[in-house]
């Protein structure tokens, strides 16, 4: 999150100047983990104080360098970081992020969901054009190592263990290995 806000990202530009390097840098100063305890567990007025204080140790830290996570010292950009940052909004969006789990009418009903099996020759075929997986012993090989073992596990979950469709994926799985 905080790499985000100083370096920028899906909701906000950042501060001007500030690469990914940097906001690392006081990322591993501690700076990320205060603003999201304080975001998770302070009220609005308390939560104006504490980001009073954090942007002035911010400032401080990126004028002296004093914990050393910094490459140089960097005055110009603790100059940068202006009292609106960072934004309300743009924190409560990397905070509580929207979700289709957001809102109560958009729990999506799991009662609908049903056990899909995977499409074996689906998988085949992405796995040639996407990852180059082409010949029979490439296969035989992946599918060993990072496919069966999900693949039979979900077999045995689904309901429909006795449908035909599965006796045609259960012999082809077979011949594949």
């Amino acid at each position: 999150m905080l790499i985000s806000l100083f370096a920028g990202g899906d909701y906000d530009d950042g501060i001007l100047g500030c690469g990914v390097e940097t906001a690392h840098a006081l990322a591993k100063c501690g700076y990320g983990d205060q603003l999201l305890a304080a975001v998770q567990n302070m009220n609005d007025n308390n939560l104006k104080e504490f980001l009073i204080c954090w942007r002035e140790s911010i400032q401080d830290e990126l004028s002296s360098n004093s914990q050393g996570h910094l490459s140089s010292r960097q005055p110009f950009l603790a100059t940068k970081i202006d009292d609106t940052f960072p934004k309300k909004l743009v924190l409560n969006l990397y905070v509580n992020p929207v979700t289709s789990w957001s809102f109560p009418q958009n729990i999506p009903d799991k009662t609908l969901w049903r056990l899909k099996e995977p499409d074996i020759p689906n998988l085949v075929q992405f796995c040639a054009e996407k990852f180059n997986w082409n010949t029979e012993a490439v296969l035989k090989d992946k599918f060993q190592k990072y496919l069966w073992e999900g693949v039979f596990l979900q077999m045995l979950y689904s309901a429909s263990l006795s449908s035909p469709g599965y006796l045609f994926e259960f012999s082809l799985i077979s011949s594949i290995k």
